[in-house]
């Protein structure tokens, strides 16, 4: 029974990705500071604590609508596995929501009202948007720059955000149309309607290179004018010469694992960005 119940445990903290919980938190700190914050005050704390709940119950629901994918690209994830039932899921998800819209709310209505935007966003893309090519891609991609702009908006700024913003937008974007790519065939075998399963891996892949493109052009402008840092520019171009080697890496795969490399490698490189942003003030 305690074997039983450690495994369950196990399995609902893995179920969270908690990794990603830890990236938005880091996303709302430097939206802050790139929106002007010196050092993170008690609201900046506590809107990162609140979107970080968010993006970890996130997870566990979409965990829940894709068992039957999951059996087939990653049956080793917590439901499938059978380490942890949709019951369990759905009830750690709502505590989550719950937690992370009450935190958000004590930082300001208005971030109170963009947790609850995205849990509904997330909800509605876990349902029926993941099914319609691109919508579930531009959803996850929403989703992912709402942290810097959660930041922003804690303490009441957002405007110098819109190119980070935009930045991360694309490159989101094409993440997840990279990650199409690389589960097309148990996209396939659940029904899921992706660009990858649609139009086939190349075309999927080639679109994933487009909004990478953009996304890296975006995101060298400010320190190559003297916006941002040097330090920034030179990060950004580091990020710029390893996705290229990445994304050329999948373009030339043959197999899921060998995208695997390139789509684990982008987190890398967005891991890379977010450092940079919180070095480019000047």
């Amino acid at each position: 029974m305690r074997s039983n119940s450690v495994s369950t445990l196990l399995g609902l903290f893995l179920l969270t990705r908690p990794e990603n919980g830890l990236l938005a938190f880091g996303g709302t700190l430097i939206g802050a500071r790139l929106a002007g914050a010196a050092t993170p005050d008690g609201r900046i704390l506590l809107a990162g604590a609140g979107i970080s709940l968010l993006v970890l119950s996130a997870d566990a629901i979409n965990d829940t609508f894709d068992v039957a994918i999951d059996a087939v690209n990653r049956p080793y994830r917590p439901i499938p596995s059978g380490r942890v039932t949709v019951r369990q899921a759905l009830a750690l998800a709502l505590a989550l929501d719950i937690a992370g819209i009450g935190l958000g709310l004590l930082v300001s209505p208005l971030v109170g009202l963009v947790g609850a935007a995205a849990t509904a966003l997330n909800i509605l893309y876990s349902w029926k948007l993941k099914g319609i090519i691109l919508a579930g891609n531009a959803a996850i991609a929403a989703l992912v720059v709402i942290p810097l702009v959660v930041g922003g908006l804690s303490i009441g700024l957002w405007g110098a955000l819109t190119v980070p913003v935009l930045t991360a937008l694309f490159f989101s974007l094409g993440r997840e149309i990279l990650m199409d790519a690389r589960d097309r065939e148990g996209d396939a075998h659940g029904g899921a309607r992706t660009v990858a399963v649609h139009l086939g891996q190349r075309p999927a892949l080639a679109l994933a290179g487009l909004c990478f493109g953009v996304a890296l052009t975006l995101g060298l402008i400010p320190g190559l004018i003297g916006t941002f840092s040097r330090t920034y520019l030179i990060l950004m171009l580091i990020g710029t010469a390893l996705m290229a080697y990445l994304f050329l890496r999948g373009w030339h795969s043959r197999t899921p694992a060998d995208l695997e490399v390139s789509v684990v490698g982008s987190k890398g490189v967005l891991l890379l960005a977010l450092v940079a942003l919180a070095l480019a003030p000047t």
